[in-house]
């Protein structure tokens, strides 16, 4: 079962993502399919951690039981060795979990950034945004203009 989660999980969207990186002719795109590539292993590999982590803090429910041998013959060290142990499985589990929010956040604005620059070479082609960017071109030229020749310092 691990094996085809890790074969549909991991190795078929690299797979995919790795294939369609030649198809590609614009040097642009390819660099978003790279940071989309290094963003999914990323957050691929903070998820298998989260995992293992989640597996962890279910197995510290079975290190209390051979703990309490040692709770007999040590109890104080073994309070402040308990209070360690889970203040650290608790950092690492809320770190993972950070780590796994701020990857899907990754491949989310990579993806953002895939679509926005392919609506304006969509745009420049249909000539959507060249009208706007030549209307405030006059715009700004008129302003600079009128602010150039109205103040003019002058000195005695």
């Amino acid at each position: 079962m691990e094996l085809i989660f890790a074969l549909f999980d991991i190795i078929l969207p690299i797979s995919l993502i790795l294939l369609t990186l030649p198809k590609v002719r614009k040097v642009s795109i390819k660099w978003y399919i790279i940071n989309l590539l290094a963003a999914y292993c990323t957050s691929s590999f903070i998820r298998n951690l989260f995992n293992v982590i989640r597996t962890l803090v279910e197995s510290n429910k079975r290190c209390k039981l051979l703990a309490c041998f040692f709770k007999l013959i040590l109890l104080k060290l073994y309070a402040f060795m308990q209070i360690i142990c889970i203040l650290m499985v608790e950092i690492t589990f809320w770190i993972t979990f950070y780590a796994k929010a701020t990857s899907f956040a990754l491949i989310l604005l990579i993806l953002f950034f895939c679509i926005f620059e392919i609506y304006t070479i969509y745009a420049f082609k249909t000539n959507f945004l060249k009208v706007l960017y030549a209307r405030l071109s006059i715009i700004e030229f008129r302003f600079l203009s009128f602010n150039i020749f109205r103040i003019i310092p002058v000195f005695d």
